[in-house]
């Protein structure tokens, strides 16, 4: 028997992980996932998950399964869509608070240049507002699907924090840290922090059984 390909091996692990937890998804291997050679994403509205190549490559099963799971969270949650109905809601307010001031000031004499000034301010206030809240929900829709891959490898058989170790093979600098600057403009949590969280749930998981 043949050595298995990347596509065959990935198929077969997805196959457990479906089976385990019910999840309908499909997995690609393909040379990068957002310009990265050492990424996952999840198309979530399509219930469609890649993997570079590379990081098939450099994974266990174990591995492979906890970022997986990670990336059926984001499926199984619809992530991609809560997030563009959060932001479309927010854009929709703004409009309506805009078009609202605009009205106030010119009732009450403002002209077009006091008024433009005045909105384009408070416009880009907004969206500044709105921007970093949005961050802030993807780091909490991460967290979620670091939670679900805790459940959905160990329900497949496989290590439950094994995601945690695939975040030290892909951040090992990063694996460090539980908290940067960086992390508030980010859309994702510190990597110590996630392994620290992942590490924690997986404790959690296997004393309940």
């Amino acid at each position: 028997m043949g050595q298995e390909s990347r596509e065959e091996r990935l198929q077969r692990i997805a196959a457990r992980v479906k089976q385990a937890n019910c999840a309908e998804f499909e997995v690609f291997v393909v040379e990068e996932v957002c310009g990265s050679k050492m990424n996952a994403g999840a198309d979530t509205r399509n219930k469609k998950i890649y993997f570079a190549e590379q990081l098939v490559d450099r994974m266990t099963d174990d591995d492979l399964a906890g970022v997986l799971g990670h990336e059926v969270g984001h499926v199984v949650n619809q992530d991609g869509q809560r997030i563009s109905s959060y932001q479309g809601a927010r854009c929709q307010e703004m409009r309506g608070i805009l078009r609202d001031a605009n009205n106030e000031m010119k009732a009450e004499g403002n002209g077009k240049l006091r008024r433009g000034f005045t909105l384009a301010g408070a416009s880009a206030l907004m969206l500044g507002i709105t921007v970093l809240s949005s961050l802030a929900f993807k780091r909490h829709y991460e967290q979620e699907a670091d939670d679900f891959s805790v459940d959905a490898a160990g329900n497949a058989g496989y290590d439950p924090a094994a995601n945690a170790n695939a975040l030290r093979k892909l951040d090992p600098k990063g694996a460090e840290s539980c908290f940067t600057m960086g992390t508030v403009i980010s859309t994702h949590p510190a990597t110590g922090a996630r392994i620290e969280r992942i590490i924690k749930k997986a404790a959690e998981a296997k004393q309940k059984k």
